[in-house]
């Protein structure tokens, strides 16, 4: 399903903020004058971002996603950008949707500090198919495998501009494939991925923590933490437990050590790099507080161990907001609009002794 937002509106935005951005504090780089020594945004990245929250007349939705996008160096100064990611805001679910470079253009650019070829970060541009996205990044640190981002564009299904943040994590595709191939028995049992308790002296665990994006009010937020495993069955399931608290401030519901149960799939192994192809991950169901969710997974390093996930599922009633529409610069009239107030879940998945 496609996110619905006014075209013109999003390519003037977007092209408007593109042109700062690519115009200001960029590498002088050129097919002649290649970056010095390694190019570090080109490889795979996994990453996750998700809406800090925030409303307009009470209108807005969380938002998150996951991905992961494979970095080429394209033509001049500009990096290309292949990939696929999974978006839950306003209220729809979008999933494993292909971004890519739009007419051979730049989806990625470095930036230095001015008047020296020194990389600090860039400008990131994705695109779910029909939501676009503009990013400033900075690398975390100089091992260049890790990139801090916030947004300088994202406008959702109803109008409104959000504040997000996010990272992303570079790994090796193919050794992500060799060691999903080595723990799959040669590709018969994939689900092996996420099952080692046939590893001697291993521990079967993995960790999970889970937050709302955001804070609508109507809805509340919802904070988990908990523990897993995945049985190796015929049917692939998990156990484990689960403690949370979600809910509007005056009744969040508490739970402690509560017992979930569910079940989980696994994508098949590949290198994805240059590929519109999902990378190594897959989705799991169960119970995390009062709610049945659905979360997918994209591992973010080489040995499968850790994971963003994402939320696919709604877990709130929604709200009927009227507004004038003149107050977004429009006509006079009033509109009706179905807010979502679902609790929009992102996190991390973290197994116990790789």
């Amino acid at each position: 399903m496609k996110l619905f937002t006014p075209t013109i509106l999003n390519l003037a935005a977007s092209a408007l903020l593109a042109t700062s951005a690519f115009s200001q504090g960029l590498c002088n780089f050129s097919d002649n004058n290649p970056p010095p020594g390694v190019d570090p945004f080109v490889g795979q990245w996994a990453f996750h971002w998700e809406d800090l929250g925030g409303s307009f007349e009470g209108l807005g939705s969380q938002a998150a996603a996951i991905g992961t996008f494979d970095v080429q160096r394209g033509v001049g100064n500009f990096l290309t950008v292949v990939g696929n990611m999974s978006v839950n805001a306003g209220g729809r679910i979008l999933r494993l949707s292909a971004t890519g470079t739009r007419n051979r253009g730049p989806l990625a650019q470095y930036q230095c500090i001015n008047g020296t070829s020194i990389i600090q970060g860039g400008t990131l541009h994705l695109s779910d198919g029909s939501q676009d996205t503009l990013w400033q990044f900075v690398f975390k640190d100089n091992t260049f495998s890790e990139i801090l981002m916030v947004n300088e564009e994202y406008i959702d299904n109803i109008f409104i501009n959000h504040v997000i943040k996010g990272n992303a994590v570079k790994f090796d595709s193919a050794a992500q494939t060799a060691a999903c191939n080595v723990l799959s028995n040669n590709g018969t049992d994939l689900n092996r991925v996420m099952q080692f308790n046939f590893v001697p002296d291993s521990s079967p665990w993995w960790s999970l923590q889970t937050q709302s994006a955001g804070t609508p009010a109507s809805a509340g937020s919802t904070a988990a933490i908990g523990d897993l495993t995945f049985l190796a069955t015929n049917r692939p399931g998990l156990v484990g437990t689960v403690t949370s608290a979600s809910g509007p401030d005056s009744r969040v519901n508490h739970t402690r050590l509560a017992s979930t149960a569910g079940s989980y799939q696994v994508y098949p192994c590949f290198n994805n790099a240059g590929t519109t192809l999902p990378g190594n991950g897959g989705n799991m169901s169960f119970q995390v507080g009062p709610y049945a969710t659905q979360f997918e997974y994209v591992f973010i390093n080489n040995n499968l161990s850790m994971a963003f996930i994402l939320g696919l599922v709604s877990t709130g009633p929604n709200n009927i907001v009227t507004f004038k529409r003149s107050d977004l610069g429009r006509d006079n009239a009033s509109i009706a609009i179905t807010q979502p107030s679902s609790d929009v879940l992102y996190g991390t998945l973290n197994r116990w002794n790789p």
